[in-house]
């Protein structure tokens, strides 16, 4: 990766260099992100402390189906979303034509996710493993490249962290407005069952518990990289002490 070994030209080193150090926050956040809508716990904490069921009408366990049915839907094939479900004990169609169309539109989103962390994921991981060969040796760079790439992660949660303290719905709004391309995600919470069932107070929840879970993720990193420099350095100094 570097000019001696490689003969690559400086432009392009530099270029891997801030693709690798980029890389990392995309892989973190765009992973934790992937496992939220994964994940049960999420949609049935909210469900329970947003009093879902007596909102919607939907008993507990029957949110909890509908819940795993939207997880299905954003790892499948099917292009539209189609669930049945038991509202005031009659079977229902739960989402209307608008609903559908929008939840398309963010299947899409969420499928844009999982490709962006799966090619961000295979180029760190390639780069990484390049790195070892004798040929090249520069997992030291990498290493280093690992610390940038975690600071950097720490300092976009943090602006997102007092972005959404500050405003969320103002950061709710902005994010809809970049991410689709219709109004289809204007939903009436008398009426949308989607928007009953995921308030806004539920995506800042969930905003928050993606921003600490990566914050986390990116400490620990920023945490052993660093640690690694900083025992190499003192171990530099002891051995350059006793050699004198």
């Amino acid at each position: 990766m570097t000019n001696s070994s490689t003969d690559v030209p400086r432009w392009l080193c530099l270029l891997l260099y801030v693709c690798t150090i980029v890389a990392v926050p995309i892989i973190i956040i765009s992973g934790v992100v992937i496992i939220a809508f994964n994940n049960d716990t999420i949609y049935e904490t909210g469900f329970i402390r947003y009093q879902i069921p007596d909102r919607t009408g939907i008993s507990p366990d029957h949110l909890s189906i509908v819940s795993s049915e939207l997880q299905g839907y954003f790892n499948d094939n099917e292009k539209f979303l189609s669930i049945t479900t038991f509202i005031d004990g009659e079977p229902t169609e739960l989402f209307n034509e608008r609903e559908i169309e929008h939840m398309k539109d963010v299947k899409d989103l969420v499928q844009a996710i999982y490709w962006i962390f799966t090619i961000s994921g295979l180029y760190l991981a390639i780069t990484s493993i390049i790195s070892i060969l004798p040929r090249y040796a520069y997992w030291k760079l990498i290493l280093q490249l690992l610390f940038y790439g975690s600071l950097l992660t720490i300092g976009i949660i943090t602006l997102f962290g007092l972005a959404a303290l500050s405003g969320f719905d103002d950061l709710f709004l902005k994010f809809h407005q970049l991410s689709f391309s219709n109004d289809l995600w204007q939903l009436d919470p008398r009426t949308d069952y989607l928007i009953m069932m995921f308030p806004t107070e539920f995506w800042f929840d969930s905003a928050i518990e993606v921003a600490l879970t990566a914050l986390y993720g990116a400490a620990i990193i920023t945490s052993l990289t660093g640690s690694f420099f900083v025992y190499n350095k003192l171990m530099s100094k002891y051995h350059g002490t006793h050699r004198n």
